[in-house]
């Protein structure tokens, strides 16, 4: 399938012109035409699919905005879906020009559509990694059903294990599980379109085709939709809402909470520490523990102080492939600067987040507007204010001990002053004779003193004094 150039003039397309269900309801297919172009989209379930064809709009609204023409959908849609289409466009288009503004064709609508009342099922799209399981985790008596996505990928074991996964995570938390097969990803792939935006409508096709089961929907956010770091991807706090219809909401989950405080938090489940799956580049499907997804939550654990629960990662960080890490992309490097943030608030350790800070010194080198930098210089700019209040509170307990010592040198010099006056009237009591033989006194016990035995002779002269004040008149 070739995309048309920018410049070119629009094609006819694209067309939904069919879709197909087995008698099993457990298989839909959907015929769909770009210009002179036909594929199929294809999905397969456990469960039953809905019979709306509401699945249609998210998965083909992204090549139909690239290709740029209308598009056309087989049967009517949702008219909340439809009514929110505009806006769905109008975020794509912002955040990538190739993406332009459509029109929307619906066929006529179907009216069970508009008076089915919506299913009683709560769904958690769930693969297994830490958004996940705490998404899970927060609504766990609320969510009711399990919506796994099958992975993309050509390895059977890999699959299997995956497979596996979600089903004991199922099995162990009384979730019933849907799982939902589609090409629509490769299809994405041969029209170029990013994943980065793709898994979104993705997730809203699959979930779409299950309005019969499910009333409502938690999509688990991730690092890059907390609040303070909403970036352009497919899932979205804006986005997700915008596929909600009449009988399914779509509830976009954790925005609020950073992953180092999600990582926390599921520590102390042990399903989540048995289970816990980040990549799929280990032996046979498992984490491997040096990709940077495996890194990255390796230390957000470490910061929580709870590496060694788990159960599916190395309890051992590997500083060098730290310090390797490519922190140029600001997703990456906002990552690691929550980590960092963690790691130097618990103080648990330091060499680690030496390794953390060598790897986004050099990645800040490269992305000139990661905020690596202004929060370093935060960073110290903090830390010298506290050195500063230090200083103070030091120099107010000196200027403290310099008063108490002028307070206690005056009172030694007050008592000086008292003893000269006393000297001086012991003086002037005194005639020149007196005097003379205190002098002698004096001299006597000085030297004596330094003798053997000047205990005896102290004590004569002791005695000679005492006989003196007896003579005196």
């Amino acid at each position: 399938m070739q995309s048309r150039l920018r410049g070119e003039a629009p094609q006819s397309g694209p067309d939904a012109t069919e879709i197909t269900r087995s008698p099993s309801e457990r298989e839909v297919s959907l015929a769909t035409t770009f210009g002179d172009e036909e594929f199929g989209l294809s999905y397969t379930s456990n469960e039953r699919f809905d019979g709306s064809p509401d699945f249609a709009l998210p998965a083909l609204l992204l090549p139909a905005m690239k290709l740029g023409a209308p598009l056309t959908l087989p049967g009517g849609v949702s008219r909340r879906l439809l009514a929110s289409a505009g806006q769905v466009q109008d975020v794509f288009n912002m955040w990538e020009s190739i993406f332009g503004k459509i029109e929307v064709r619906p066929g006529e609508p179907s009216p069970r559509a508009a008076t089915a009342p919506p299913a009683s099922g709560v769904g958690c799209v769930f693969g297994g990694g830490v958004d996940s399981f705490h998404t899970l985790m927060r609504h766990n008596e609320e969510i009711t059903h399990l919506l796994y996505l099958h992975l993309d990928t050509d390895d059977p074991q890999v699959r299997e294990r995956a497979e596996r996964r979600v089903r004991e995570v199922a099995r162990l938390t009384g979730k019933a599980l849907i799982e939902v097969d589609t090409n629509l990803r490769q299809v994405y792939r041969e029209w170029r379109i990013s994943w980065k935006f793709g898994h979104g409508p993705w997730i809203a096709s699959a979930a779409l085709l299950l309005q019969n089961l499910l009333g409502k929907v938690y999509v688990p956010g991730s690092t890059t939709s907390n609040y303070d770091n909403l970036r352009p991807q497919g899932t979205h706090p804006i986005l997700d809402p915008l596929w909600s219809t009449e009988r399914l909401a779509f509830h976009h989950d954790g925005c609020e909470v950073r992953r180092v405080v999600k990582a926390e938090e599921i520590s102390s489940w042990d399903v989540a520490m048995e289970w816990l799956q980040v990549c799929n580049h280990g032996q046979g499907g498992g984490n491997c523990g040096r990709c940077p997804k495996c890194l990255r939550t390796m230390v957000n654990l470490q910061a929580a102080g709870t590496l060694e629960r788990c159960r599916t990662l190395p309890h051992e960080i590997d500083l060098d492939a730290v310090r390797s890490l490519d922190l140029s992309e600001y997703s990456e490097s906002y990552f690691a600067r929550e980590n960092l943030r963690a790691l130097e608030s618990s103080g648990r350790n330091e060499a680690l987040a030496a390794a953390l800070r060598a790897a986004l010194d050099r990645g800040a080198a490269i992305i000139a507007h990661s905020g690596y930098k202004e929060e370093r210089l935060e960073h110290r700019l903090k830390k010298h204010l506290r050195d500063i209040e230090r200083l103070q509170g030091r120099i107010e307990r000196l200027h403290e001990r310099n008063r108490s010592l002028r307070e206690r040198n005056g009172s030694l010099q007050e008592r000086a002053r008292k003893l000269r006056e006393r000297n001086q009237r012991l003086s002037s009591a005194f005639s020149g004779r007196e005097r003379l033989r205190y002098a002698l006194a004096d001299g006597i016990v000085e030297r004596v003193r330094r003798l053997p035995g000047s205990g005896r002779a102290l004590k004569l002269a002791v005695r000679l004094l005492q006989k003196g004040e007896k003579r005196s008149p």
